[in-house]
Parts: structure tokens; sequence; C-alpha cells
């Protein structure tokens, strides 16, 4: 019998690493096969991809084998926030596919990867890029307001306000959370240029829209609403531009869209996302989906219930209903007062950002994180 005794902690000579060295001795005292991997120690490459199809250090690709040959896994691994520690998940990566689920996010995981390589097994610079991206947004966010006509001292108090924002704190705190960050900057960059596309006429502008469109489908899979806004946000501003350069600005959106789903399938299984939805939906999960939306607006705009796991089931929708009273009376009043539909813009943008993950959180009954908030 072959056995091997794992110690998935990444600190050398730390609890775990001394008890499953207490392990080992018992394993040695009977009449079996024991090896002893502890991913503490240096040498043990990060997961990279298939190991068909990446080369890998010796001591790398004998762990994996000797894990494949073992009989008996015997794991000591210390749980990080109900998780177990990535040491153990990144030399298990090499056992399965290489990826996870139908998301293929891999801007995410080269920031993350800089990240490990620059600070190693320190969180400090995990954190602090993460900080330093959102304030790269807030100073995006305020551009925007800047473009669309807003008076640079509304549009400071209000990137302001953003930066500051309690709501955030899943995004910039939370490492992963990363994700919506880098999602945001991408997405308010390609929209920033879209509207210098429209106002210029001019195609690179257009060009550099696409490319970060591309990027920030590359981040995550919700960016696919950007085209829809683009139009949403053409039609109701009632912009003038050229219809022969609007589409062929649409036509290089559409490339490109199909040059992401081309590389998103070649390397993750293709899942029938309709037939998922449909056999999935009821009473139940609608009710769920819109009980989010409105309890999502209260804690933006009240604050209330802010939790590191949300939940929905010991909380109110009351104040959410009001919240959305409150909200559509402003943007009536702003609309017959400053004449404008940006606040009709802004409620397309609010809910095309944040209806694909309620939906796929309300269809598996799980959290509704607050990192999702972010864009």
């Amino acid at each position: 019998m072959k056995v091997v005794v794992l110690s998935g902690s990444p600190r050398k000579n730390g609890n775990t690493q001394i008890m499953m060295k207490h392990v080992l001795e018992y394993v040695n005292q009977k009449d079996v096969d024991a090896k002893f991997i502890n991913l503490a120690d240096d040498g043990f490459e990060s997961f990279k991809g298939a190991a068909n199809e990446v080369d890998y250090n010796e001591k790398t690709l004998q762990a994996a084998k000797d894990i494949t040959e073992a009989d008996v896994w015997l794991v000591g691994v210390p749980v990080y926030n109900s998780m177990f520690s990535a040491a153990l998940k990144n030399i298990f990566e090499f056992l399965s596919t290489p990826t996870f689920g139908v998301l293929y996010r891999p801007i995410l995981t080269l920031s993350l990867s800089l990240d490990a390589i620059l600070g190693g097994n320190s969180p400090i610079l995990f954190n602090l890029t993460n900080l330093l991206l959102h304030c790269i947004f807030s100073v995006l966010l305020f551009q925007f307001l800047v473009i669309i006509k807003t008076k640079r001292v509304t549009s400071f108090f209000i990137a302001l306000l953003f930066a500051f924002h309690p709501i955030n704190n899943g995004a910039v705190v939370w490492i992963p959370g990363r994700n919506d960050i880098l999602l945001a900057i991408f997405c308010l960059s390609s929209f920033i240029f879209f509207i210098k596309f429209i106002q210029s006429n001019n195609l690179i502008h257009g060009i550099v829209c696409s490319l970060l469109y591309f990027l920030a489908l590359l981040t995550k899979e919700n960016a696919i609403v950007l085209p829809f806004l683009f139009l949403a946000y053409y039609l109701i501003l009632n912009c003038k531009i050229n219809t022969k350069s609007l589409f062929g600005f649409f036509g290089i959106i559409g490339v490109t869209s199909i040059i992401w789903k081309a590389i998103h399938s070649s390397v993750v299984p293709s899942v029938n996302i309709l037939d998922y939805f449909v056999s999935n939906v009821n009473y139940v999960t609608v009710s769920r989906f819109f009980s989010s939306i409105l309890i999502s607006l209260s804690k933006i705009v009240l604050l209330l219930n802010l939790q590191a796991f949300p939940t929905d089931e010991t909380i109110s929708i009351i104040p959410g209903v009001f919240t959305l009273l409150f909200l559509l009376a402003l943007i009536l009043i702003l609309k017959i007062k400053e004449n404008t539909c940006f606040p009709i813009f802004g409620v397309i943008w609010f809910f095309a950002f944040i209806t694909i993950p309620m939906i796929f959180s309300s269809l598996e009954n799980s959290f509704q994180y607050e990192h999702r908030l972010y864009l």
C-alpha cells in the first residue's frame, strides 16, 4: 500500500506541518510505503496549465506523480475563510482540469500571479494592488463624469463618495474581489473611448474602445453587456454620428466578441445556458432575484445589512422598496428639471451589470456577494 502524507500549510514549521510529521511517524510504524510532501518547501511551481501543455520542474511533477499513484492520502491543511490553502489547491490543479466550471478569467489570474511573484506569500502586495486599482477606477469615474458634462466639483464629490463607500469593501479588501475592480476599470475605460468616438467620429477611438472591451471580457464574462450599453447610450442620448462609422464600430465590436467566444470555447467546456436557466427557474428563484435587487439598493443607498457573507433570508425588502421609489422620483425630477436622459441611462447601466450575477446567484441559492455591486 502506498500512502501520501501531505502538509498543505504554506508556513514552514507551523502547527499543521508539526502535526503531519507526527502522522508520518505513525504511518512509518506500519508496513506501508509512505511518502511525505511538504508544500511549504521551496521548489513547487504555481499552476500554469495542464501538465501535458506546460513544462514543470521535477519536484512538482514528482509530487503530482506520488499523489496520483498513492492508495491513501492523509492531508493536513489549515482553513482560511472556509477555504483550504492556496498551496494545497495549487498542487491538486495538476490532477484536475485546467479551468473551473465555465469561468475563463486570465486577466485576474495574471494579476494575482504577478503579485505572488513579486510579493511571495505576503498578502501586503495583494492588498496594496487592490487599493491602487480602486484609486485608479475612482479617478476614471471622475474623468467619465466630466466627459458627460457633469460639473467638475460635482464629479469630484461623486468620485470621492464612491472611493469611500462601504459597499466597496468587499471588492477592495477581499483579494479575489479584484476581479470586479479590474472589470470596472476596463469597462469604464472602454466606455470613455466610445464617447470620444461618438464625439470625434475618429475610428481610432473606436478601436481602442474595442481592445479595452476585449480585456474586460477576459476579466469577467459580465462585460458582454457593454455593446448593448453602447447602443443604449447612442439611442437614449440621441447622439449624432455618421451611420457608416457607427456600423463600422459595431462591426469591430462584433468581431471582438466572436474572437473572445472562440477563445473561451477552446478553453472551457461548453454549457447550454438556456437549458440551465429553463430547468432551474421557478417562483422561488424569481422572487429571490427581485428580492436581491431591492436588498442591494438598500445596501448601496441606506448602507443597511452590509455583511461579508450576506443572505436574503433575514433581510427585509421593505427598505429596498422605499429606496427604489425614492430613486425613481429623483430620476423623474432630474429628467424634468435638467432635461437630461443621463439618469435613465444610469439605471440601465446598473441593471445591466447587476442582472447577470443576481440571476445565477438566485438560481444557485448562493450568497449575494457585495463585491458584485462594485460596477
